[in-house]
């Protein structure tokens, strides 16, 4: 009997070390699931997120004001970040960063039917920074004699072989050739562009002075206006927010003129998102003395000329004054030539983006060009 109770009094014993084990794997289990969950809520976020956030609260926003958003009328707004914060669009700074102190906002800028959005944030230890700063500061203004960036009838220029001036956008090699007094950056492909059948004619209708399908070489009037537009509706899509219509210099140039102002080539000019290298600009390009003196097609433009390195020959934007069927290229040794309209040469497309694109990181080199932030990029291939 005796050995009976004492085995009932086991059984309840371990029965209620279980019980009690059990209850305290629950416990343990809660907490850790408290825990995670207290985590996630307070999950602070790297500044890149953060103005990800920033752009689409922003959008959500201006979905639900559509009176606020910028149009052709009203082509620029500037969206507090506490009037997002405050409205319900975006969490408070100090939900979403580990600094104690940041503010923000974001332009939204209209461009040609598309929206550009720009967010600024600066915190206590970051600060959003604009590509064109970032080069002015870092680079030193050479006068003559030196590879670097000079300062040239209110333009910023590159100059020389060896420039650190290698940008990617849209998934490509570029070299950022000038900044315009109206903080426009303009980009020339780092070298041409390597599709199948990229060789293309400049134009290849009937010319009335070569008595023949020779082409002609006014922009406005040619295949290539056709060829360039048909890459911005389709290869630079996504992109649109970013390229700006700008005045492409396209007037003749005579083969004995050596003005590298640009007086020249933009007497007459069409705006275009994207095109190809004014005659003056290659030449600009080059610190050869002689080629600020003699006339286009001096070959020792190519000299100190970062340009000129090329795997095929490209066109240029610029006919001739001595016909009007012979358009400038550039080969691939680097001497400026004359072809007819109708022959096929590649492309080095030209784009120029807003002075105020954000710098993300790189330090110009080729193996560590700059690259800038892009916002709301939706690809519709």
């Amino acid at each position: 009997m005796n050995n009976l109770k004492q085995c009932i009094s086991d059984f309840f014993a371990i029965r209620k070390h279980r019980i009690y084990t059990i209850i305290l794997t629950i416990v343990i289990l809660l907490s850790i699931i408290a825990l995670i969950f207290i985590g996630i809520s307070r999950k602070r976020y790297d500044y890149p997120i953060i103005k990800e956030k920033m752009v689409s609260a922003t959008i959500q926003y201006l979905n639900k004001n559509k009176e606020k958003k910028p149009d052709d009328e009203n082509p620029s707004t500037i969206i507090e970040a506490n009037n997002l914060i405050s409205e319900g669009f975006l969490k408070d700074f100090s939900k979403l960063s580990k600094d104690t102190n940041c503010q923000g906002q974001i332009n939204v800028i209209y461009n040609n039917g598309t929206l550009r959005y720009e967010p600024i944030l600066n915190c206590d230890n970051y600060e959003t920074k604009i590509l064109k700063d970032v080069i002015l500061n870092k680079e030193k203004i050479i006068n003559k004699d030196s590879d670097g960036l000079y300062f040239i009838n209110n333009t910023y220029v590159f100059k020389g072989d060896y420039v650190n001036n290698y940008v990617t956008f849209a998934n490509q090699l570029w070299r950022l050739f000038k900044i315009t007094d109206d903080e426009k950056l303009y980009l020339v492909l780092a070298d041409t562009v390597n599709k199948k059948n990229s060789a293309v004619i400049f134009d290849d209708r009937y010319n009335e002075e070569a008595q023949g399908n020779k082409g002609k070489s006014d922009l406005e009037t040619s295949r290539m206006y056709e060829t360039l537009m048909n890459a911005y509706n389709n290869d630079f899509d996504s992109y649109k927010a970013y390229l700006q219509w700008y005045d492409v210099c396209k007037n003749p140039r005579s083969e004995n003129d050596t003005n590298l102002t640009g007086a020249i080539e933009c007497f007459t000019t069409i705006s275009m998102p994207i095109s190809l290298m004014a005659v003056y600009d290659y030449l600009n390009a080059s610190r050869d003395n002689l080629c600020m003196e003699l006339y286009t097609t001096y070959p020792g433009c190519k000299n100190y000329n970062y340009l000129s390195k090329t795997t095929e020959n490209w066109w240029l934007i610029n006919g001739t004054n001595e016909n009007s069927y012979k358009v400038y290229y550039v080969d691939k040794n680097g001497s400026i030539n004359l072809s007819y309209a109708n022959l096929k040469k590649n492309l080095r497309y030209v784009i120029a983006l807003p002075g105020s694109v954000e710098y993300k990181q790189g330090k110009g080199t080729k193996d560590d060009p700059y690259e800038i932030n892009t916002y709301n990029i939706i690809s519709k291939k």
